[in-house]
């Protein structure tokens, strides 16, 4: 297998965006970002409630938009893996600690125990490794992985610093979870793709080299755009979202020169259309409520499009 290609993050790719917004836009995006932070310094879920997997993307949104975050010491008890509850911590738990340590990292923040902190926090993602040489974020020791543990843990280890183990297996593991319309799932037997997993598989075929599996993949991804803009969750899927559109550019624009590209306009209107008055995103257009984790993906949607047409500025004054 070739050696791991360095690429494009999804929070540099994200920053890509403001060539694509004006300053006065971005400006309203931070402040709803710094918005959704809890007394505590974590980001806060769609109910409210103070989440480390939340705070990803409030951090990863901060970093993108080239913003400055009050008080990042106030995150620092929640990225100790040191004590008890960080032990216990979920596979979520543990690739959130790692992005959130990085991206304090990205924001000035490094501190002098984050290398250990590092290390034991990727050492408790080996629990997760599944037996078909995949990881598995629903269960620790399954018999098969899923593609979205498997990319996180691939960030995970980009994130720390720490060359990720046995990473033939791991893409291997991949052939189990493609299905029969060319797509890739995160649960074999499945008879038809998603957008997020194959997106998923796409950058880490990618990655390693893998660019014939990669473009298949893509060109998977490109039968999932909807006429208006955007791209739908799977072929079953009548209208776009967010998440699908955000992961599917990103994964495209690595993947470049694209058989056919998205469209410019209507993609970006579609996102445009997705933006609330507080300056957040929100997730598909019936759903009301901004969220951080949505407004980093339209983030992402945006650089990743800037990526794949080359700084066209035709949206510079639409969002604004």
């Amino acid at each position: 297998m070739s050696a791991n290609i360095r690429l494009p993050d999804i929070i540099s790719t994200a920053a890509r965006s403001r060539v694509l917004i004006s300053s006065e836009g971005a400006d309203r995006v931070a402040v709803f970002v710094l918005s959704a932070r809890g007394a505590g310094g974590l980001f806060c879920d769609r109910a409210g409630q103070p989440d480390l997997y939340y705070t990803v993307f409030g951090l990863g949104g901060l970093v993108a938009l080239g913003a400055d975050l009050p008080q990042p010491r106030d995150l620092r008890p929640c990225c100790d893996t040191g004590d008890g509850a960080a032990a216990g911590a979920s596979f979520i738990d543990c690739v959130s600690r790692i992005r959130c340590l990085h991206c304090l990292s990205l924001l000035g923040n490094a501190q002098p125990g984050d290398a250990w902190r590092f290390e034991q926090a990727i050492a408790r993602l080996d629990r997760y490794r599944s037996a078909d040489g995949g990881y598995s974020h629903e269960r620790e020791q399954a018999a098969q992985g899923t593609v979205y543990a498997a990319y996180l843990v691939e960030q995970a280890h980009q994130d720390a610093g720490i060359a990720c183990p046995d990473p033939e297996r791991t893409i291997a593991s991949l052939d189990t979870l493609r299905t029969p319309d060319g797509g890739y799932t995160n649960h074999s037997g499945t008879p038809c793709g998603t957008t997020t997993a194959t997106a998923a598989a796409a950058v880490l075929l990618t990655r390693y080299g893998k660019r014939e599996q990669a473009r298949q993949a893509v060109d998977y991804l490109a039968k999932l755009r909807h006429p208006d803009g955007g791209y739908r969750a799977a072929p079953s899927v009548s209208l776009p979202d967010l998440l699908s559109t955000a992961t599917a550019l990103y994964a495209e624009s690595l993947c470049e020169p694209l058989t056919e590209k998205p469209p410019f306009l209507p993609t970006t209107a579609f996102i445009e259309s997705l933006w609330n008055s507080d300056g957040g995103f929100r997730s598909h257009a019936a759903d009301p409520v901004s969220d951080v984790e949505y407004t980093f993906y339209a983030l992402l949607a945006l650089g990743a499009l800037d990526a794949i047409h080359h700084s066209k500025t035709e949206i510079n004054s639409t969002f604004n």
